[in-house]
């Protein structure tokens, strides 16, 4: 299996680093390689960062309430870069202040290009979570490298 490359930032408006420092730890713990960026994250990190290390997933965190509509800017400056017209994008944490994800902010953050939308509560398993995208980034980057492969031949 391959080691997934993963961004992992916030949005501009979270000066939180403690979920960002957690992450990195839990991805690192599954085999991935990680490129943390700074908090208050803005859309010109991320840019620099794929175009230093193309990601296999970008990593969206965010802990102030604010992560809809947020989130949503970001990924409308994002997608818009070649380097990340096909990279996976994921968000998660507490995206709004109530901590309930109404379902037009998850249409919103899917129309953006979210793959993976994560409200986290009380029930939520962030490490499994974590797993099961990286476990599904790897199984596409392994069909990904093996269509190649044939085709190659």
């Amino acid at each position: 299996m391959s080691t997934p490359h993963i961004i992992v930032g916030t949005v501009a408006s979270d000066s939180h680093m403690w979920n960002l420092v957690y992450l990195d730890l839990a991805l690192r713990e599954l085999g991935c390689t990680t490129q943390v960026l700074p908090v208050c994250t803005q859309a010109s990190h991320y840019l620099d960062a794929a175009r230093t290390q193309a990601p296999d997933l970008v990593l969206v965190s965010t802990v102030n309430g604010h992560g809809v509509s947020d989130a949503v800017r970001l990924a409308d400056n994002l997608r818009t870069a070649p380097e990340l017209a096909a990279v996976a994008f994921a968000v998660g944490g507490k995206l709004t202040t109530s901590g309930h994800l109404p379902d037009d902010d998850l249409a919103r953050l899917d129309d953006a290009g979210y793959t993976f939308i994560e409200q986290a509560d009380e029930t939520s398993d962030t490490p499994a979570e974590l797993r099961r995208i990286v476990q599904e980034i790897a199984r596409k980057n392994d069909e990904r490298e093996n269509s190649h492969v044939r085709s190659s031949r």
